[in-house]
């Protein structure tokens, strides 16, 4: 089932507590299988470190020697140069490495310069990869005026919003299922999430909030409440018409129960 047609199957659903229990440890295994981001600049880097030998067995099998170098520079090396090229990548992956699976309100802005496309220089020079004899200035200048630079480096940004996305939306989600177990328990939602979580620490996190506060809760009924993140663009309108959709204003979930009937058998 998708996120959506779960919690729309939540509002009426007619399983024990025990039921709910084991379905609520299968939803959180999906976040567990789901490799970080990383992972994926990891295989970018070792790509680019193999791209030769990948020229040379799959575009270029049997031909003379050299030929897959010959074109290496145009298809992977801004300006033609290779040396550079890996030095900045090296620099930008040593320092994306740092701070990519970290929750977004942990993570420093991105360089300011251009297209802010990767963390360049947010920490001192020192405390990475030295990009030998060039200034920051210069290395960031020279990769925001290529073309192929932008081209061969990995597009950061779009990969850590579609993850920080699901990965809020799968938090919601959780929560979601935790309050139906409170519920079962108490025959109403809480008043507040510090009712269902046994900690502080437990409490479920907005990434997306710029300090990252505690999701919202509001409990508009005994059998009614509504959950939210701030959504991608950081700012709480209020918890207002609230989808999982991607673009939604807030992402978040409005659950009524005020009309399903619970059946004997449920509880």
């Amino acid at each position: 089932m998708t996120k959506r047609s779960i919690v729309k199957w939540l509002t009426r659903q007619q399983l024990s507590q025990t039921e709910l229990e084991k379905f609520l440890k299968e939803v959180q295994s999906i976040q567990q299988m789901t490799p970080p981001i990383s992972d994926h600049i990891k295989m970018e880097y070792l790509s680019l470190l193999h791209s030769e030998e990948t020229l040379q067995g799959e575009i270029f099998p049997g031909s003379t020697p050299g030929a897959a170098k010959a074109v290496l520079p145009w298809f992977f090396y801004f300006q033609g140069e290779p040396e550079l090229l890996l030095r900045v990548y090296g620099h930008c992956v040593s320092n994306n490495l740092r701070y990519v699976d970290l929750p977004k309100y942990k993570r420093p802005s991105r360089s300011s310069h251009g297209s802010n496309i990767c963390y360049l220089f947010k920490k001192p020079i020192t405390e990475s990869t030295h990009p030998s004899n060039l200034s920051p200035e210069q290395i960031e200048q020279a990769a925001e005026s290529s073309v192929l630079f932008k081209v061969a480096y990995y597009a950061i940004d779009r990969v850590m919003e579609a993850v920080d996305l699901e990965t809020i939306q799968q938090r919601l989600l959780e929560t979601a299922i935790q309050l139906e177990l409170y519920r079962k328990s108490n025959g109403e939602f809480p008043d507040t999430l510090a009712q269902v979580f046994t900690s502080s620490e437990k409490l479920p996190i907005d990434d997306l909030e710029a300090k990252g506060a505690i999701l919202n809760y509001v409990k508009e009924g005994p059998l009614h409440y509504r959950l939210w993140s701030v959504g991608a663009d950081g700012i709480d309108s209020g918890g207002v018409n609230l989808t999982l959709d991607r673009d939604a204003v807030d992402l978040g979930i409005e659950m009524n129960r005020n009309d399903s009937l619970e059946s004997p058998e449920e509880k």
